[in-house]
Order: C-alpha cells, then sequence, then structure tokens
C-alpha cells in the first residue's frame, strides 16, 4: 500500500493514525487493521475492526476515513505483535 494511502483520517479530514498492518481471514477478508498513532515522543500500536474503518477512493488512491479522535486512539489498549515460531 503506498504511504499516502496507509494514514487514517478523521471527518476533519486529520491524520489521526497510520495503518502498519492488515489481518485478513482464510477467505482474504479483512478483518483487523493495526494503527500506528503519534504519542508526541514516539507511537503506539492499536488494533481496530476493519468494518469501522471508511474506506473510499480519490483518483487512484484510497481514503481510510474513522469517527475517531487521535485521543480515542491513543487511549485504546496497546497491540502487542505476538512472535510465534516455527516448526522445521
Amino acid at each position: 500500500m503506498p504511504s499516502s494511502a496507509a494514514n487514517v483520517r478523521n471527518q476533519n479530514n486529520e491524520t489521526i493514525g497510520k495503518v502498519e498492518d492488515v489481518y485478513v481471514d482464510d477467505r482474504g477478508t479483512i478483518k483487523t487493521v493495526v494503527v500506528s498513532v503519534s504519542l508526541g515522543m514516539g507511537t503506539k500500536d492499536v488494533a481496530v475492526q476493519w468494518s469501522d474503518i471508511g474506506h473510499s477512493r480519490d483518483g487512484k488512491s484510497l481514503v481510510l476515513t474513522a469517527n475517531w479522535t487521535k485521543d480515542s486512539l491513543k487511549a485504546m489498549p496497546e497491540y502487542k505483535y505476538e512472535r510465534r515460531q516455527t516448526e522445521r
């Protein structure tokens, strides 16, 4: 995904976060999106449901919108990546 398409914006067209990861089910349907939100000094990743994000196109770019504020994203629990061991 191009970096310009990875931003999530609110209803005031302000960037509130950036898509870091997308999780799909076995049918290829997007279920969860990991959004990185700036904390001023550093960032925090939060997991949100794809169904909570609006998506449309502006020419060739994907536009992602949500009803959250940056503060509401900051208040969400931090998403921790689990590292899985692969068996050989």
